[in-house]
């Protein structure tokens, strides 16, 4: 079982952490975005013409011709689909308070009827650039809706008013024959005619209730204004603070929609966090970026030539964190990979053994990825004799070892580029070679190829003590870590942790710097050049860059 613990905490709490404070780094955006949100929205505001409202209330009564009862449920749907009909847009348009020549249905364009909850109340808005015609258009409707209600209720009533004068006139002249005459049989014939007559008398004036009389109907029997519409003091819209506000909110939520998007696509290792949740291990150091493009191309040996700075400090937690796990338990072969190409993997492994080597270590360096090794680089040695030599048995491991000039550290070289390195990396060979390695030195640490495009770490994972994964923030994605430590499981291979390298010094909470160092660097004399010789006894004066 591997040795490295996850972060501790649910995923999901995790993930929340995450986003906050993804959030929190990327406010100035999100600030930004919503700036230019309230700013639209406030030059939307002073665009807008000022725009009155007026409202006029109607309680509408039951038709008393179609009602079962005066009691009956009003649709008041029905009736808010009867106030905006163009019958009524007639009407209003020959109302002499309005004067309106044009096409009566335009009326119905600033028109805005509602029903008041579960009420028989009908709310009738008009919306004007003017707050008189707001107000004159509001009650002309509500006028012209009371009429055309009561219209229709006087064409419905007219042939049954006819019935009734018709009958009552029949009944008249009935009376009169009944006085005239005296013949029994003829007055029976009357009385029936006149009973007939008396019943649909009856009949009618019940149906016509109120209209049974000749007086002239009044909109009272159809409904009746309890508000009148006021002429409107202030207008109603433009809203500056409601529109701001909206203009608030929808760039808050545009911004932080933008930034959580741009997180889900980018699938980048951001810091220590991430690395810890997504690999399952403890980040053990956080190297900060380069601080210049042209340390961040060139091989970095910092720990040599700027021991004060910010990645040699980082390179300093690290060793600290290698030399407590070897006093709790048997570690002394380290192997050093990483996801993929171009992580920091061989500059982080030559940057510990110098770290080690400083605190008085006897440290070997080994160069074991033999696809594209790039560990002698940092030192200036001469890569062409190496591991693959003193496998192949051409050489000795006394003389493929080479001093770069660092008190207490070796290197052993790749050598030649093999056709079969994971078999040759895999052979008892290379177990007998780490055997005589951990018996000439406190510490071995193995720079094998990345893990994702090769089988090389898992070959050599089950012969080391422990395996050290390297991760860049520019470079590896999350799905690569996870895949790393998934492959190394499947060989248990014993994780130590994880390094971060090229993070961001905010993200990484890395010792502040002032000047060309940090608090430590002040009053210590300079760095020195390294010496650097090969195996052949060649030397040169070799400076490390940074990055």
């Amino acid at each position: 079982m591997a040795t490295g613990e996850a972060a501790g905490g649910s995923s999901g709490t995790f993930y929340l952490q995450r986003q906050f404070k993804f959030l929190w780094d990327r406010k100035w955006s999100i600030i930004g975005v919503t700036i230019l949100a309230v700013a639209a929205a406030l030059l939307l505001t002073l665009r807008q013409p000022r725009t009155y409202e007026s409202h006029a209330l109607i309680l509408v009564r039951p038709d008393p011709i179609a009602s079962a009862s005066p009691t009956e449920a009003i649709n008041m749907e029905t009736e808010t689909i009867l106030a905006t009909s163009p019958e009524v847009a007639d009407l209003v348009a020959e109302d002499e308070a309005v004067s309106f020549s044009g096409d009566p249905e335009d009326l119905l364009e600033g028109l805005d009827v509602t029903a008041q909850g579960t009420t028989s109340v009908l709310d009738v808005g008009y919306s004007s650039t003017e707050p008189a015609e707001a107000a004159t258009l509001a009650q002309a409707f509500a006028d012209g809706y009371l009429q055309y209600r009561l219209q229709q209720i006087a064409d419905s009533v007219a042939p049954l008013q006819d019935q009734l004068e018709s009958s009552q006139k029949q009944l008249g002249k009935l009376n009169d024959q009944r006085a005239e005459t005296s013949d029994a049989s003829e007055i029976a014939q009357l009385e029936a005619e006149r009973a007939t007559i008396s019943g649909t008398i009856l009949f009618l004036r019940g149906q016509l209730g109120p209209f049974a009389s000749s007086e002239p109907l009044t909109t009272s029997t159809v409904g009746e204004i309890v508000r009148e519409a006021p002429t409107p003091i202030s207008p109603s819209s433009p809203q500056p603070v409601r529109n701001l506000a909206v203009g608030l909110l929808l760039g808050l939520a545009l911004g932080a929609g933008v930034a959580l998007l741009r997180d889900r696509l980018d699938d980048r290792l951001r810091d220590r966090d991430e690395l810890e949740y997504h690999a399952g291990m403890k980040t053990l150091a956080v190297v900060p970026l380069a601080a210049s493009r042209r340390d961040k191309n060139r091989t970095s040996l910092v720990t040599a030539e700027k021991p004060h700075s910010p990645a040699a400090e980082a390179y300093r937690t690290l060793r600290a964190a290698v030399l407590f796990a070897a006093s709790q338990r048997h570690l002394k072969v380290l192997l050093v990979t990483s996801p993929n190409l171009q992580e920091s993997r061989s500059g982080t492994t030559a940057n510990l053994g110098v770290a080690l080597a400083q605190a008085g270590k006897r440290v070997i360096l080994v160069s074991a990825d033999l696809r594209r090794p790039r560990l002698a680089e940092y030192f200036g040695v001469d890569n062409r004799t190496g591991v693959t030599s003193v496998l192949s048995g051409q050489i000795e491991l006394a003389a493929a070892l080479v001093q770069p000039g660092i008190a207490n550290l070796r290197v052993l070289p790749s050598g030649p580029t093999p056709d079969n390195p994971t078999e040759l990396l895999g052979s008892d060979a290379m177990a007998k070679l780490l055997a005589e390695l951990r018996e000439a030195a406190d510490f071995v640490i193995v720079d094998v190829a990345p893990t994702l495009p090769s089988a090389d770490a898992m070959t050599l994972a089950p012969v080391t003590d422990a395996v050290l994964v390297v991760a860049d923030s520019t470079r590896t994605s999350r799905s690569a870590i996870q895949r790393t430590r998934e492959q190394l499981d499947q060989v248990d291979a014993r994780i130590l942790g994880a390094v971060l390298n090229r993070s961001d010094l905010h993200e990484a909470r890395s010792y502040p710097t002032s000047g060309d160092g940090d608090y430590a660097s002040r009053h210590r004399p300079a760095p020195q050049t390294i010496a650097a010789g090969n195996s052949r006894g060649r030397t040169r004066e070799h400076t490390n860059p940074s990055g």
